[in-house]
């Protein structure tokens, strides 16, 4: 538990751009079924454990539900291999999603029985963070939404501390 205390309060601004510049980024396009095995690669690997049981997820800045469908498969990979998890979700690139990618969406994470919390960022963008309340609310699944990363971060570590207090009764 002190470990985690202390990962909490070590978080600095920096703290992710050094994964996320060796990550490359998704052109503004709609990713379908007719992309090429390169471009399905490189939507893989927006999916990613960050650390111990939290995954990384950045979606994509035109979302479609052909690339949702890419990103469960690498979610329901990893999740192979923790029993519960949580996720970041990095919706800094990323345009609202429409109708029918809103419906996969809640479908998409309300079959997890093992995700704990959903912490959402923007990057200071207040109506993505509005919409994303909206579509994430359907879910069923306990979520927050912040505008940085470090503040993602720390809601998860602050609720990894309060499973671990609980368990330690």
């Amino acid at each position: 538990m002190q470990e985690t205390n202390t990962q909490a309060s070590t978080i600095n601004a920096s703290s992710i751009e050094p994964l996320l510049s060796s990550i490359p980024s998704l052109e503004k396009k709609a990713y379908g079924p007719d992309i090429s095995p390169q471009e399905e690669e490189l939507l893989n690997e927006q999916v990613f454990i960050y650390e111990d049981n939290i995954i990384y997820y950045r979606e994509a800045p035109i979302i479609t539900t052909y690339q949702l469908n890419v990103y469960k498969k690498k979610i329901d990979e990893l999740a192979k291999k923790i029993e519960s998890f949580y996720v970041i979700v990095d919706l800094t690139h990323a345009a609202p999603p429409g109708p029918n990618e809103r419906y996969f969406l809640k479908d998409f994470f309300s079959t997890y029985k093992g995700l704990k919390h959903l912490s959402v960022f923007t990057n200071k963008n207040f109506i993505l963070g509005i919409a994303a309340k909206f579509v994430i609310r359907s879910f069923g699944k306990e979520f927050s939404v912040h505008k940085t990363f470090n503040q993602a971060l720390k809601k998860i570590y602050q609720l990894k501390n309060e499973e671990e207090s609980r368990r330690n009764r």
